[in-house]
């Protein structure tokens, strides 16, 4: 009897101390901020732009490891972009003494422009930022208090639309993270950490603010994409699939005419929204354990 009683013992520790099903570790998106080509990337696709209309909310967890510029980083550090249409930074072109959460989103007649939050991210803790627009104005959030809101319609007071032909690369760019499809390879490069990336065809906050969210989003109809950086695969089925999705939508991030060439696809990040719009991580872009504010779902 005392046999089996300290038997039966050790297998109930035993099983409580291993991994629950379902509870991954905390991960994160790594970039180095050094070099241009390591970034996650997903290919183009309707629904990241074409099919957004006049509604849309973006939103990271963050945690800079620099937000200031110097000799080698002249421009800001790029959270999100998909060029022509949307992205969100930190400290806006050649402002050395800035460090913002910024917004840019274009819209029909209603021009290319970052908006300054005037709201400080300070580097190397976990800041939770959103930007949403309703067609109208864009508002803008940094740990789920509201900043500043900016009139964005289509320059003659109606609802504007994403994705109209207004600039080299809407409607035909990657989504990245990490840099910008533009500029020199010093231009817009990310250093830190970044988790937990959503974005939706709806305005999910409105200016009384929100409590910030600390668990993983669960996607929705609204679900874009949902990028948690728990997991990558380098399963060759998923591998030659993203290839093939980057091969059938050659973009033009950077506008000059060309398309541009497809980088080395080294693992796939899964999109948990319906849409599957995976992504890559390119050269020294990683996955990294870190304790970030998020917990996993159940």
């Amino acid at each position: 009897m005392k046999k089996f009683t300290l038997a039966a013992l050790a297998l109930f520790v035993g099983l409580f101390a291993l991994p629950r099903a379902g509870h991954a570790a905390q991960m994160a998106l790594r970039l180095d901020g050094v070099d241009w080509n390591s970034f996650f990337q997903a290919p183009d696709n309707d629904s990241l732009d074409m099919n957004l209309g006049s509604a849309l909310t973006i939103e990271a967890w963050i945690n800079p490891g620099a937000n200031l510029g110097d000799d080698n980083h002249a421009n800001e550090y790029i959270i999100l972009n998909k060029e022509d249409t949307y992205e969100i930074s930190v400290r806006n072109d050649d402002a050395a003494t800035e460090a913002s959460f910024q917004v840019a989103l274009f819209p029909e007649g209603g021009g290319w422009e970052w908006h300054d939050s005037e709201v400080m991210v300070p580097i190397n803790q976990w800041t939770h930022v959103a930007a949403t627009w309703d067609g109208l104005v864009i508002r803008t959030f940094v740990n789920g208090k509201f900043a500043m809101a900016f009139d964005k319609d289509d320059g003659a007071g109606n609802k504007g639309v994403l994705n109209f032909d207004g600039g080299p690369s809407a409607g035909k760019s990657t989504l990245k993270i990490g840099r910008r499809g533009r500029g020199s390879t010093d231009h817009s490069i990310f250093k830190g950490l970044v988790d937990e990336v959503r974005i939706s065809k709806a305005v999910r906050y409105t200016e009384a603010g929100f409590d910030v969210p600390k668990a993983e989003f669960t996607p929705d109809a609204d679900t874009v994409a949902l990028y948690h950086f728990n997991d990558e695969s380098t399963a060759g089925a998923d591998l030659d699939a993203l290839k093939a999705k980057f091969d059938a939508n050659p973009t033009d991030d950077n506008g000059d005419g060309e398309l541009d060439e497809v980088l080395l696809v080294r693992s796939v990040i899964k999109d948990a929204s319906s849409l599957h719009n995976d992504g890559a991580l390119t050269k020294t872009a990683i996955l990294v354990a870190a304790d970030t504010p998020i917990t996993a779902a159940p």
